[in-house]
C-alpha cells in the first residue's frame, strides 16, 4: 500500500498524494476504484496506442530537438510555443486549504496565458470549453495571480489510421481558445473542494482497513 500521512490546515489523514491534481480529480471522479488501484495501490495503468503518441509527443516537446521522425519534427516546427515549458504551478484553496498542482505544458507569465498540447481524441470548441483541465489550471492561475488567464488555448495533434491500422500523426495541427469565465473557475472549485473530501475520505477508509 502506498499510503503517506498529509497535513494541510485542520485537516490530517492518510493519502497517496499531499495534493491535488488534474490526474487524481479525473480518474476518481471516473471511477473510485480505479483511483484506489492506481493511487493507494500503485498499479500501473494499461499502456494504449493513443497514450504511447501522446508520450512521444510530450518527450519531443520536452527534448526541443529533431527527433528524426519527419511528422513529429513538423509538428513541432509548427506548433506555438510558449516563453516556459513543463512550468509547475502550485496553488490552494482556502477554507479545506486544498494544495493543488499542475503542469503547465506551455506558460506565459507575463501575458497569463496557458497552452496545452494534446493528440489522440476528437476535440472540438465545445469539448474544449467544457474541459475540466483547462477549467482547473484556470483556476489555479486565479488563486496565484488573482487574476483568469488573458488565454487558455488548446492545440491539437490531430491523428489518423494507416492503411496498416495503426494510429499515427496527421501532421496538421488545430488551435482552440477556451472560453473560461470567473464565473466558470468559481463553479469549478467546488467540484475540486468535493474531489477532495471524497479522497480524503476514500483514503482513510482504506489505511484503517490494511
Amino acid at each position: 500500500m502506498n499510503l503517506s500521512r498529509t497535513q494541510t490546515g485542520d485537516i490530517s489523514f492518510y493519502s497517496p498524494r499531499p495534493y491535488l491534481s488534474w490526474s487524481q480529480i479525473q480518474l476518481f471522479e471516473r471511477s473510485p476504484d480505479l483511483y484506489v488501484k492506481k493511487y493507494i495501490y500503485g498499479e500501473d495503468d494499461p499502456t494504449t496506442e493513443a497514450m504511447r503518441l501522446g508520450k512521444s509527443l510530450a518527450q519531443a516537446l520536452e527534448m526541443q530537438k529533431e527527433t528524426g521522425d519527419d511528422v513529429l519534427d513538423n509538428l513541432l516546427a509548427v506548433l506555438p510555443s510558449y516563453p516556459q515549458r513543463e512550468f509547475k504551478i502550485e496553488a490552494a484553496l482556502e477554507g479545506l486549504e486544498v494544495p493543488l498542482y499542475g503542469v503547465l505544458d506551455g506558460f506565459d507569465e507575463k501575458r497569463l496565458r496557458i497552452g496545452e498540447y494534446k493528440s489522440g481524441r476528437l476535440w472540438n470548441q465545445e469539448m474544449v470549453n467544457e474541459s475540466g483541465q483547462l477549467k482547473m489550471y484556470a483556476l489555479m492561475i486565479w488563486l496565484k495571480y488573482k487574476k483568469i488567464p488573458s488565454e487558455v488555448m488548446l492545440h491539437w495533434a490531430k491523428t489518423q489510421y494507416n492503411e496498416g491500422g495503426e494510429l499515427e500523426f496527421a501532421g496538421e495541427i488545430k488551435s482552440f481558445m477556451a472560453d473560461i469565465s470567473l464565473e466558470d473557475v468559481l463553479l469549478f472549485s467546488g467540484r475540486v473542494r468535493k474531489a477532495w473530501v471524497d479522497i480524503k475520505e476514500i483514503s482513510e477508509r482504506h489505511y484503517k482497513a490494511k
